[in-house]
């Protein structure tokens, strides 16, 4: 079978596969986020990802690793230790919704808010004790909600934004010693 002619892509097959993938496109990081559903730790090694932490008792323990945004939810634990969280596009960098969270000697940034502590209800919210660490985002550095609970020792807090905060406060609690919030 010999073949007389070779077939020459059109402009319009151009722009009717580009329209076939550019939902794909869209998709956030948040939607991509590998879910954690048992105890996990990584380090160095791991690869860069997000990671999503719904089921109550567990833990993300990192050590010295890079992710992207991490959301921990309903009783769930996250513990960073020497670790860079750099959150893309408006993701914030840890969101804490009645989770807990012991970050030291980390690093993270983010678009839109650097920590949230959030609650799904009543007073019980989330908290964070954060020690020789900076969170920055471009909006707010972290948003503390009702029921919420921020301790900052040796670390700073930052809005890098035109009109950001630095600490948002919606009912939470906010303790800082030796720390910078601006």
């Amino acid at each position: 079978m010999s073949c007389i002619g070779s077939f020459t892509r059109k402009p319009i097959a151009y722009a009717i596969g580009a329209a076939a993938i550019s939902p794909m496109l869209l998709l956030s990081q948040q939607v991509l986020a590998i879910p954690v559903p048992v105890d996990k730790v990584i380090d160095s090694t791991t690869v860069v990802q997000s990671y999503e932490l719904n089921t109550a008792g567990v833990t993300l323990t990192s050590s010295g690793a890079s992710t992207l945004d991490i959301t921990a939810r309903s009783g769930t634990s996250l513990m960073l230790d020497n670790t860079q969280v750099v959150a893309t596009g408006s993701d914030n960098g840890v969101a804490l919704l009645n989770a807990d969270a012991i970050i030291t000697n980390s690093t993270i940034n983010s678009g839109a808010g650097g920590l949230t502590l959030g609650n799904s209800g009543g007073n019980v919210g989330s908290t964070a004790v954060v020690t020789g660490s900076q969170i920055s985002g471009a909006r707010t550095g972290a948003v503390v909600n009702e029921g919420s609970v921020l301790t900052l020792v040796g670390s700073s807090v930052t809005g890098t934004g035109t009109d950001s905060r630095g600490v948002q406060f919606f009912g939470g609690t906010v303790k800082a010693a030796n720390s910078t919030i601006s």
